[in-house]
């Protein structure tokens, strides 16, 4: 289901020059007057959202559980919006390379970065992670939060990147149904902080919970239940 597919975007914005810089065989650096200026600290005006990632996600890896990283090359047009080539991605053959360009286009930037620099014309590299769930059985008898045995495997599996990136802890509280086949179809109650992705997050870990059979002319599992997922970065 394409609703519950993390997919996160990391915003690797390396240092900024009037020109690209390249190190030449002896050492020394030269620089291309001719080349876009790599941004140092760009801010967004606006980045994809979690149902922006999800829409892309290539069928085929979405039916294989496969996940992937695309790298883009980007300039920055005058209206901060992004024109992208792949750089880089992998596995190939997926289709990472072409979904990765279709979130692109819900990036924007601020006409001027943090420093001060304008942006329009200005080069940044932008890596995007396609989180696909793996295929094959839930672990048996996942009931318990993430602290816990195979739930704190899970929890940093699935970590938030921007997240984990920032250093940012959070939580997110599902309602869920318990299903005949002893999994259980949950939605996001509330997340705490918000904008990081942690709702998502802990959606996919959802789809890991097993619950106990239904006994006859009982509801699978007896009813609906709320389970907290806490993400907690480690020491």
């Amino acid at each position: 289901m394409r609703a519950i597919v993390a997919v996160c975007a990391v915003l690797a914005l390396c240092g900024a020059t009037a020109a690209w810089a390249q190190t030449a065989h002896d050492g020394t650096r030269t620089v291309d007057p001719g080349a876009p200026p790599r941004l140092l600290s760009p801010t967004w005006l606006q980045r994809p959202s979690a149902e922006d990632f999800s829409r892309y996600v290539p069928e085929a890896a979405l039916v294989a559980g496969v996940s992937g990283r695309v790298v883009l090359d980007c300039i920055v047009g005058a209206d901060g919006s992004l024109t992208c080539t792949v750089a880089s991605q992998d596995p190939e053959g997926y289709g990472f390379g072409d979904a990765g360009l279709l979130v692109a286009r819900h990036f924007r930037m601020a006409p001027t970065a943090d420093d001060g620099a304008p942006t329009e014309g200005g080069r940044v590299r932008v890596p995007v992670r396609f989180v696909v769930p793996e295929r094959g059985p839930p672990p048996n008898a996942l009931s318990a939060t993430p602290e816990r045995g195979d739930g704190a495997e899970l929890m940093l599996r699935y970590y938030p990147v921007v997240a984990e990136r920032e250093g940012v802890e959070g939580h997110a509280v599902l309602e869920c149904e318990p299903q005949s086949d002893q999994t259980a179809e949950c939605n996001v109650v509330s997340e705490s902080p918000a904008g990081y992705g942690f709702g998502h997050s802990a959606l996919l870990i959802s789809r890991h919970f097993r619950v106990p059979a239904p006994t006859r002319g009982s509801r699978a599992g007896g009813g609906s239940f709320r389970r907290t997922i806490h993400f907690t970065l480690p020491e």
